[in-house]
């Protein structure tokens, strides 16, 4: 499932701006979410097929949840949460 042709990382995010994507590759990804009060950070690896899907259609922004995102504004977010993050792992 590896394509050589993408750029990785490519980023992504969510509109309401409570959740964004780092995908380092077509299996793993970082996520950086707001839920409320709570922050969270967490490595994710594709464990089966369902995950690579979700991953593709976060590449390709194939589903309307998934919009563009720049490195400059993951690690500003990043920065910004920092101090309030519970690792999920």
């Amino acid at each position: 499932m590896e394509n050589k042709e993408i750029p990785f990382p490519v980023f992504r995010k969510y509109a309401d701006g409570r959740t964004y994507f780092k995908i380092e590759s077509t299996s793993s990804f970082v996520e950086l979410r707001q839920m409320g009060r709570f922050y969270s950070f967490l490595s994710y690896n594709a464990q089966n097929y369902g995950d690579h899907l979700m991953i593709n259609d976060m590449i390709h922004l194939s589903l309307p949840q998934y919009l563009p995102s720049t490195a400059d504004e993951f690690q500003s977010t990043l920065e910004l949460w920092e101090s309030k993050f519970i690792l999920a792992n």
